[in-house]
């Protein structure tokens, strides 16, 4: 996976440290966290990982582009395109950057 722009990085944890999110599916770990646990973002690494410590007391990173993902207070919006549920927020051209969570 490639390492994002340190800046890129530090706004990432500006912006998504703290916040709840919901594991909608993930799909490459032989031990994931069940879909639709809640957690809270800890950290976000150069990769663009979203390291979270789950309500079930597991730690475990969502992958961008690759684990589908939302945060809680999305519930509230109205998203057509569940498909793209934790796509990488800032690169995903196939829904032109999630306007709709950013």
């Amino acid at each position: 996976m490639d390492t994002l722009d340190r800046e890129v990085v530090k706004g990432m944890n500006h912006k998504y440290v703290g916040r709840r999110i919901v594991c909608v599916e993930m799909n490459n770990d032989p031990d994931p966290i069940p879909s639709g646990t809640v957690g809270t973002v800890q950290s976000v690494d150069s990769c663009g990982t979203l390291h979270t410590k789950w309500d079930n007391g597991r730690s475990l990173g969502l992958l961008p582009n690759e684990d589908k993902y939302r945060f809680v207070e999305e519930d509230k919006r109205m998203c057509t395109e569940p498909l793209f549920w934790g796509c990488n927020l800032f690169y995903n051209l196939k829904c032109e950057g999630c306007p709709k969570f950013l």
